[in-house]
Order: structure tokens, then C-alpha cells, then sequence
């Protein structure tokens, strides 16, 4: 295996920690303090833990940003791998976002490669989708971190690849995230 299988398995170890951590039934989303410099701007500070009703969410880098609808909160937790978002509805079901460094062009980002790159990563039902204009992959798969039942939107931009991962039965709200899905 090449040092890019590595990378995108330790990102999916990495991912499925994390979403383990904020589905264990003694985490309380208020624990988490904020990662913004309480001088910087007001948008920046949407990346603390907050009730977000019907805003927008704008990473720590201001490499992405996204709608929320009304009763969702967003957590951005700092990472050494990269940058991990986890998007809640008011049931705590939620969307976990985690980008890392990817040092090719956008265009080697295909099934064939991760495929190659991942030959035991379960892909059913793949399709491409749209993500402000870049080709995503997005398929069902069997992520730990989603008791082997996951929907997964994986994407690169701008020297980042983005994987966008949650329970099979949240894929509306992955879509709904993902249509609203703009670069900066």
C-alpha cells in the first residue's frame, strides 16, 4: 500500500474516533470550549459550540462554508490530521466532516483511485454528485463510526481532500448540507 492508502485509512480512523466521541452517551456538547481567538471576527466565532438557527457555518480556515437549518449545532474540534466539523440536529444524529492535505490535483480523485488506493472500502451505489462544481464521489458504505451503515460524500479542492460521512438513514441531511456546500 503507498502513502496515500495510509493517509485515507488513518483519516477514516481518525474520522470514526471522532464520531465516536460525540455519540458516547456521557458527552455533553457544552464540554467543549471554544478554539476562536475571542478577538476575532463574529463569523469566526460561529465555529465555537453554538445553536445555530437557520445560519451559516464557515470553517475556522474560511476554506468552506455551509447552511444550517433551524435546531442544528456545528462543533469544529481541532485535529492533528486536518480539520473535523460534526453537524447535529436536535436529536444529536448528526454529519461529520473531516479534511486533510491531498497533494495531487482534483482531477486523480476518482473511484478507480480509491479503489485502487482503499481495495477494501465498500462503495455500493455509487454516483457522482455536484459540490459546488466539483465531482463528488457519494455511496453507501459499512464507516465503524456508523454501526457499518454509512453514507459518504468524499471530494477534493484546493489541495484538501473532504470526507463527509454519517448513518445511512441521515443522507437527507447530508444532501441538504451538501447542495448548500460553497468554496471560498
Amino acid at each position: 500500500m503507498g502513502k496515500k492508502t495510509y493517509i485515507v485509512v488513518g483519516i477514516v480512523i481518525v474520522a470514526g474516533a471522532g464520531f465516536y466521541f460525540f455519540k458516547s452517551p456521557d458527552f455533553d456538547i457544552s464540554d467543549i470550549r471554544s478554539f476562536v481567538d475571542p478577538k476575532e471576527s463574529a463569523e469566526k466565532t460561529l465555529n465555537d459550540v453554538t445553536a445555530l438557527r437557520g445560519s451559516v457555518f464557515t470553517s475556522s480556515d474560511e476554506r468552506f462554508f455551509f447552511g444550517l437549518s433551524e435546531g442544528m449545532t456545528v462543533s469544529e474540534v481541532p485535529d492533528p490530521g486536518g480539520l473535523l466539523v460534526v453537524v447535529q440536529d436536535g436529536n444529536n444524529e448528526g454529519v461529520q466532516i473531516f479534511s486533510t492535505s491531498f497533494d495531487e490535483p482534483e482531477s486523480v480523485f476518482t473511484e478507480e483511485r480509491v479503489r485502487r488506493d482503499i481495495p477494501d472500502l465498500k462503495m455500493d451505489s455509487l454516483r457522482k454528485v455536484d459540490v459546488d462544481g466539483i465531482s463528488a464521489l457519494a455511496f453507501y458504505s459499512d464507516n465503524p463510526a456508523f454501526n457499518n451503515d454509512s453514507y459518504e460524500v468524499w471530494f477534493v479542492k484546493g489541495g484538501d481532500l473532504y470526507q463527509v460521512s454519517s448513518a445511512r438513514v441521515q443522507k437527507e441531511m447530508v444532501d441538504t448540507l451538501i447542495s448548500s456546500w460553497k468554496f471560498k
